[in-house]
C-alpha cells in the first residue's frame, strides 16, 4: 500500500459518526487530528484522545477541524489542548531534537537534557514516549547510540572509535 493510499485509509476510517464514536470511547490514538470532539452541554471541544471523563452520547457532535468547532461557539479543553500540536506530532519533533543533540554532541544525550530542550518535565517526557513508542527516552537514547556504534563500526572505524564516536 502506498503512502497516499494508507493516508486515504486512515482519513475515511472516521468518516462515519458511529467510527468517530467508537474511537472517541477507546481513545483511539490514530484518531487524534483526524477529527475534534465537540459536547453541547459544556462548549468544550477536545481531542479524540482526551483523557476527561466521556460524555453521554447524546451530548456529543463531531467535527473535522478546530475552526468548524469555534465557528459553533465551542472552546477548547483544559486537559487535552486540542489547540496544541497532536501528541504524534511532539514526539516526533523530541526525536528530531534527540536525534540532532546526538549528531551535535561527543557524549551521550542525557534524558534531563531532552527533557529541557522539550520544554517537559523529565517525568512528562518518560510518559509521552511510553505511550507513543512503549520505550522510554532512555531506551530509546540508548537504542540510537547503539545504531550510532553500528554504523561507525561497518564504516570501518575500530571497535575503540565506534565507542567514541557514538558517545559510550
Amino acid at each position: 500500500m502506498s503512502k497516499s493510499q494508507s493516508l486515504q485509509a486512515s482519513q475515511q476510517q472516521f468518516v462515519s459518526d458511529a467510527d468517530r464514536l467508537r474511537a472517541f470511547r477507546s481513545r483511539d490514538r490514530g484518531a487524534d487530528g483526524k477529527f475534534i470532539v465537540a459536547v453541547k452541554t459544556t462548549k468544550i471541544y477536545c481531542r479524540p484522545i482526551c483523557p476527561a471523563r466521556p460524555p453521554k452520547v447524546e451530548n456529543v457532535v463531531f467535527y473535522g477541524s478546530i475552526v468548524e468547532a469555534r465557528k459553533y461557539g465551542f472552546r477548547a479543553c483544559k486537559r487535552c489542548l486540542p489547540d496544541g500540536l497532536s501528541l504524534q506530532t511532539q514526539v516526533e519533533d523530541i526525536v528530531k531534537r534527540a536525534d540532532q543533540l546526538s549528531l551535535e554532541d561527543d557524549g551521550p544525550v542525557k534524558v534531563a537534557t531532552l527533557a529541557r530542550l522539550s520544554g517537559l518535565s523529565e517525568a512528562r517526557l518518560v510518559r509521552l514516549f511510553k505511550t507513543s513508542l512503549g520505550l522510554t527516552p532512555k531506551q530509546f537514547l540508548l537504542a540510537r547510540a547503539t545504531q550510532k556504534f553500528q554504523h561507525s563500526l561497518r564504516d570501518g572505524n575500530s571497535v575503540t572509535h565506534a565507542i567514541h564516536d557514538s558517545g559510550f
